[in-house]
């Protein structure tokens, strides 16, 4: 059921660099932020976006968070630091996901 979840928001991160870059992104990864405050998860794509699109990866990061939330799963997208993206997933969706 995680694996499902993971998927899920896997594929939103890939199809939100086609629908901003018409980019296609190979492995998705996820970080845990380091303060809950801060988010339930961090999104690495901008930063291996970069090096293909030759862009600045908070620009890439501002234009994936638009495009990630809200959503089923994410209820909000914050960019962060140089090119992260935070996720504060939706968490009663997510329960009902793995339960």
């Amino acid at each position: 059921m995680i694996l499902d979840l993971q998927a899920r928001l896997e594929e939103a991160v890939r199809q939100a660099a086609r629908t901003a870059f018409g980019a296609e992104l190979g492995g998705v990864a996820f970080q845990y932020a380091p303060r809950l405050e801060l988010g339930d998860l961090a999104l690495t794509a901008p930063f291996d976006l970069a090096k293909t699109l030759r862009r600045k990866p908070r620009e890439i990061a501002e234009a994936l968070a638009q495009g990630l939330a809200p959503s089923a799963l994410v209820t909000k997208a914050e960019v962060a630091g140089g090119g992260y993206v935070n996720l504060f997933l939706d968490r009663g969706a997510v329960a009902l996901e793995i339960h």
